[in-house]
């Protein structure tokens, strides 16, 4: 919701109606933002979808309310089966996308329990790294092995996420919190994130990562976003400063060049 006028707004109804929805975000401890913007979301769509009646294609991510016209998008998940190479797709509706960062080694610098500004000595991630990332092939664990349907084998399989339909507004999720395994604690990842202004998504895309995969072979493949730009441009970052008990968040705004 764009206003030309400058008045400080003051949001008090819209946190009073999504405390009333998800009494779980009307307590007074640390609340998550992420969390608090898919129960908006969330909120609403269902206020928009009263008194209609609900069709397949809205469970696809194809509601036409505004909250799915602007941030809904499509995501594809491939298992494919190490032995014969079958693969089982699944398409996932999404809001947005959370990215992991890379937490190889939890005892870097970059990452504490403890709030503490990132200086020289500290790692330093990129956006385009952490897509990279979520977009390449993983070996999936033995408690994660589907059962192949063409050759009933349960051996082994790899998993690749990629982009089948962007939304008009994308939304990324950076996953800063982790579970370090020998203490079982939870950890937040300080390391700085690198950003371009201007995003191309098109390496991320399901078309193309479908054509790498097979050697960049040229085959017929559904795009749905034919009439949309795979090209962003940065509007806002949402930062935490602080710790899982504790902290604060910070929005900033991009308003033309400034």
């Amino acid at each position: 919701m764009h206003s030309t006028d400058h008045t400080p707004y003051s949001p008090a109804w819209l946190l009073y109606r999504r405390w009333r929805h998800t009494p779980s975000l009307a307590s007074i401890g640390e609340k998550d933002a992420h969390e608090f913007f898919i129960s908006v979301l969330n909120g609403i769509h269902d206020f928009s979808d009263k008194g209609q009646e609900r069709n397949d294609s809205e469970d696809k991510g194809n509601c036409q309310c505004i909250a799915h016209k602007a941030f809904s998008g499509l995501l594809r998940s491939d298992v494919m089966c190490i032995t014969c190479g079958f693969t089982s797709t699944t398409d996932e509706p999404c809001f947005d996308i959370s990215l992991d960062m890379p937490t190889s080694d939890l005892s870097f610098k970059g990452v504490t329990s403890k709030s503490v500004e990132p200086n020289e000595r500290t790692c330093s991630s990129t956006l385009l790294g952490c897509l990279e990332m979520y977009t390449r092939p993983e070996r999936l664990g033995s408690d994660q092995n589907f059962h192949c349907q063409n050759c009933q084998g349960t051996s082994g399989s790899l998993k690749q996420m990629s982009i089948k339909r962007l939304p008009l507004v994308l939304c990324l999720h950076i996953k800063r919190f982790n579970q370090s395994l020998p203490k079982r604690i939870i950890l937040k990842n300080g390391q700085y994130l690198q950003f371009p202004f201007s995003l191309d998504m098109t390496a991320y895309l399901s078309s193309s990562i479908v054509r790498n995969r097979f050697g960049n072979r040229i085959f017929a493949f559904e795009c749905l976003n034919s009439d949309s730009s795979v090209a962003y441009e940065i509007f806002a970052v949402v930062c935490h400063s602080g710790i899982l008990q504790t902290g604060h968040y910070v929005t900033y705004l991009r308003v033309k060049d400034q």
